[in-house]
């Protein structure tokens, strides 16, 4: 049996750690998938293999494996370690610039140096491991950069030449622990999305119990227990009102700015806000099992899945290493064969190997990925997974449902005809209906109720998706559904134009036939959602082509379409048929999106290469589609296709600037014209300028 095992890593500081962690933990036997993010520091396998296994592979790699989160503990000590080394870099600095021999100066510089060692003795403790598998990553070169330099220095202090370096192999390490210091804090930002949504439920409630009030620790809530909300306190878990009235602020869940007025019987959900009103509500969703847990995992496993365009830069990143250390040799034996001398060669070589720089690459896209998931989830879009995120800006065709997508899909009988005689058609009606799930039904219902119908027995019930239902009722045989399915034909002058004037405006028409004989006609009206005419003209502005697939009359499908501007319609048009049509608009090789209300839509949303589910935060929701909008707002479906196009554009500004910085600055420093102090400060920059960049996806709103 196959499960997902995700844990921390720490000690991670580049590309090449994340890939060379991934390409070990996909050696592991029973491993079917393996992907290391550098920007969250979380890895995630999936497989037949045990907990002590996966953590065995990565540990021999020098690294440390954890399920607990130790970020913030891993940034004061960082944060420590630059201080110290700062303090002891300055006075070493200052003496290499006083320009004064003395030995005892010189001495001092030494021993002012080894502090900063200390500092940074992170660099060759996983060189050292790393070299012992025979690998290598930016550690690597930080640690031979500035172990020559410090080498040198040492060896000319003894031997009087008075050539030393203790400031640069100082100014490396310091300036390399304040760039890691800042990536740490602008990574610490771009996953501020998920800090805050976990930091939105409640540590503790109040419970009614026995007729008492009793506070607890909101972990300690079961399903069933009665939970009382006073104004201004967030609501622990997912549950329905069972008495009181009160505003509610979904902000933080939906993305919707003005608070909902709720009512007994309404549904409410963790980590919502309760504005001026006292509720009691019954738990029915507790702990990992609440829409807001279950979207912190989804956000989660899209920031720490790959998309497709960061496989670039792991190829590169996959050779960076080797490359750079072959590069800095050949300049060290270059310029000592031009008869440089061995000082221009050691800082020539050291200034590529501190140059280099993978991080950049191998933050380019997970950082851009972390922060536009995070700033989707705050906008009420939760992303699946990053190749979601990636292809939603290349989509060419989208193709959406009607009924529940584009319409309220909360439909009422508007017309109604009842044959003369054949009064008991309406409990016929109620009779199947009450066995049926499908959205007219709830309409159709209230209508017979409302007519004084009653519910008869009712056996050999069936449901033909897209068409209508049937069974057995006092021994006659009920259809009703469309007008092929209930088989009624010949229909007199009066009934056709009676049918064609409620398809005409826009109404569905559904028939019930009573052994095979037309009983009762129904026209009903289903309306368009507010925010369909905001989504559609969204859409339009980006280029999209649009198409509505709906298994209602062409007539009634066509009305709605041209009232929204939609560019062609598919109907009537089956569920299965849906799945279909999308096969035949991929096959001419454009990438297609689906939007459904994620029920009866699920194999069309599972057959599009883009899919986007409506729902107020509901299961079928959250687990059919790429992409959920959460309370049914069709309007963010543009808004998550602009976001995708913005996080890209940013991920390709990273992956060009990072590719260029590496391009261009290690043939500068082979050829001597970069002092290895520069360098490092320029390889510090390079990291933090591709995390600020990322940076400004926090800020889109659309």
């Amino acid at each position: 049996m196959s499960t997902e095992l995700s844990f921390n890593v720490e000690g991670m500081h580049c590309a090449s750690c994340a890939q060379k962690i991934e390409n070990r933990l996909k050696t592991i036997p029973g491993v079917q998938s393996a992907t290391v993010n550098l920007a969250t520091r979380r890895a995630a396998v999936l497989g037949s293999v045990s907990t002590h296994q996966v953590f065995r592979a990565v540990e021999e790699l020098g690294y440390h494996p954890s399920f607990t989160d130790r970020s913030d503990i891993e940034s004061k000590t960082l944060w420590r370690r630059f201080w110290v080394a700062l303090g002891f870099t300055t006075p070493v600095f200052i003496l290499s610039m006083s320009m004064n021999n003395s030995w005892w100066i010189e001495w001092l510089q030494l021993f002012l140096t080894l502090p900063v060692l200390w500092a940074g003795r992170d660099f060759y403790a996983t060189a050292h491991r790393l070299a012992r598998h025979l690998s290598a990553n930016m550690d690597t070169l930080v640690a031979l950069g500035t172990s020559a330099a410090f080498a040198f220095s040492v060896y000319s202090l003894i031997t009087g030449l008075h050539q030393l370096y203790f400031e640069g192999a100082a100014v490396i390490i310091t300036l390399i622990l304040l760039g890691r210091c800042l990536e740490d804090r602008a990574k610490g930002r771009a996953a501020a999305a998920i800090k805050s949504l976990l930091s939105l439920a409640p540590a503790r409630s109040t419970i009614l119990k026995d007729g008492q009030e009793i506070e607890i620790a909101a972990s300690a809530i079961s399903s069933g227990d009665t939970v009382v909300i006073r104004p201004g306190e967030a609501i622990p878990v997912d549950g329905v009102i069972t008495s009181g009235r009160s505003s509610v602020n979904e902000s933080m869940l939906t993305g919707e700015s003005l608070p909902v007025t709720k009512v007994p019987g309404d549904s409410v959900w963790a980590a919502t806000l309760n504005v001026d009103g006292r509720l009691a509500m019954r738990a029915e969703k507790v702990g990992a099992d609440t829409v807001l847990q279950k979207i912190i995992r989804l956000v989660e496993s899209a920031q720490s899945s790959k998309a497709p365009i960061q496989r670039l830069a792991d190829s590169v990143s996959r050779r960076f290493v080797p490359a750079v250390l072959v590069v800095s040799f050949a300049t060290l034996a270059l310029w000592v064969s031009g008869g440089q001398g061995w000082e221009k060669a050691i800082l020539s070589a050291v200034a590529v190997l501190v140059i280099a720089c993978p991080c950049a690459l191998g933050l380019a896209t997970p950082t851009a990925i972390l922060v536009g998931t995070g700033r989707a989830a705050e906008l009420g879009i939760v992303i699946r997974n990053a190749e979601s995120l990636e292809l939603a800006q290349k989509i060419d065709v989208l193709v959406f449902d009607k009924t529940g997508t584009l319409t309220q899909g909360t439909a009422e009988i508007t017309d109604a005809w009842v044959k003369e005689g054949a009064e008991e058609s309406l409990s016929f009606a109620l009779t199947l209906e009450s066995a049926s799930e499908h959205p007219l039904a709830r309409a159709i219902k209230q209508y017979c109720r409302a007519h004084d119908a009653h519910e008869m027995i009712l056996s050999d019930f069936q449901v033909t998706p897209g068409l209508g239902v049937q069974g057995t009722i006092s021994g006659q045989m009920v259809r009703m559904g469309n007008e092929s399915f209930t088989e009624v034909s010949n229909l007199e002058p009066e009934l056709k134009d009676r049918v064609n004037r409620y398809r005409a405006q826009g109404k569905t028409v559904v028939f019930l036939a009573v052994s095979g004989r037309l009983t009762a006609l129904f026209g009903i009206a289903d309306t368009i959602r507010p925010k369909a005419w905001v989504a559609l003209n969204h859409i339009r502005r980006l280029g999209i082509h649009t198409v509505m697939a709906s298994g209602d009359h062409r007539i009634t499908a066509i009305d709605v379409a041209q009232e929204l501007g939609i560019d062609e319609v598919i109907a009537p048009c089956l569920p299965s048929e849906k799945a279909d049509l999308i096969k035949k608009l991929q096959v001419s090789g454009k990438i297609i999106g689906m939007v459904g209300d994620g029920i009866n839509d699920a194999p069309a949303l599972a057959q599009a290469d883009v899919s986007f589910a409506l729902g107020s935060g509901t299961d079928v929701a959250l687990e059919t589609a790429s992409i959920a909008l959460l309370k049914g707002d069709i309007a963010r479906v543009g808004l998550a296709i602009e976001l995708s196009d913005r996080t890209v554009g940013i991920i390709r500004q990273n992956l060009f600037w990072a590719f260029l910085y590496n391009v261009v600055a290690i043939p500068v420093a082979a050829l001597g014209l970069l002092n290895p102090m520069v360098a490092a400060g320029a390889m510090a920059l390079s990291s933090i300028s591709v995390v600020a960049n990322s940076l400004r996806l926090r800020k889109f709103s659309g």
